[in-house]
């Protein structure tokens, strides 16, 4: 019976070399995940602004679409009783026409609203609850 002891007594330090690749890695795992998370909370921030953008050009639109209506509803009413020019009525109508051909679907512009879940309806399919609005810090940490 033979027994064969193999003792490493100087191995150049291989060891605590190893350790510290080890402990490096462990810090750049730790540094990949601080990254990402920041990248996150940056897409989430872009996306509820650009939401809260969106939504206000809609509301902007709106706005001027009822105000031109009622403007060239008032043109046409003061021209029939005389009171204004058809030159008025074509300005009212031309504004009135130019509100209309604002497209505020989600289709158009600088928006992706896929990112937000919105379906094929649109921003006219959500009911906004004011109350329950989330904030983006709200949203990482549900």
């Amino acid at each position: 019976m033979a027994f064969k002891l193999n003792w490493t007594v100087f191995d150049g330090r291989a060891r605590r070399n190893r350790l510290a690749q080890a402990e490096a890695n462990v810090h750049e795992a730790e540094a990949q995940i601080c990254v990402s998370r920041d990248q996150i909370a940056n897409e989430v921030w872009a996306a509820y602004s650009d939401l809260n953008t969106a939504l206000r050009q809609r509301e902007a639109a709106t706005a001027l679409l009822e105000a031109a209506g009622r403007s060239y509803d008032a043109a046409l009413e003061s021209y029939n009783y005389g009171l204004r020019n058809l030159l008025d009525v074509t300005a009212a109508q031309r504004t009135l026409a130019q509100a209309r051909s604002t497209d505020v679907s989600p289709h158009a512009g600088p928006y992706d609203f896929g990112r937000f879940g919105f379906q094929s309806g649109g921003l006219n399919s959500i009911e906004r609850n004011e109350t329950q609005t989330m904030t983006p810090f709200q949203i990482l940490a549900s």
